[in-house]
């Protein structure tokens, strides 16, 4: 008995070729991906420029050094 009977080799080409609807399905979905991917990664790089923002103002207003600053 074979252990690996159920392991078929990935294929690169696919045996039925996806119908015009699907694909433009697929695009758009890609797109979208992409898009939400962007956004969320805008956010994140937003709230890193809010963060550091912060951070020089308590600096600012405690003399520059934070209560974490070591000598």
């Amino acid at each position: 008995m074979n252990p690996f009977r159920w392991f078929r080799p990935q294929q690169d080409e696919p045996r039925i070729e996806p119908s015009q609807g699907a694909r433009l399905r697929l695009a758009r979905a890609e797109r979208q991906h992409r898009r939400s991917s962007c956004d969320l990664i805008r956010v994140a790089l937003d709230e890193v420029d809010r963060a550091a923002e912060l951070m020089r103002r308590y600096q600012g207003a405690h003399g520059g050094r934070s209560r974490d600053a070591r000598p």
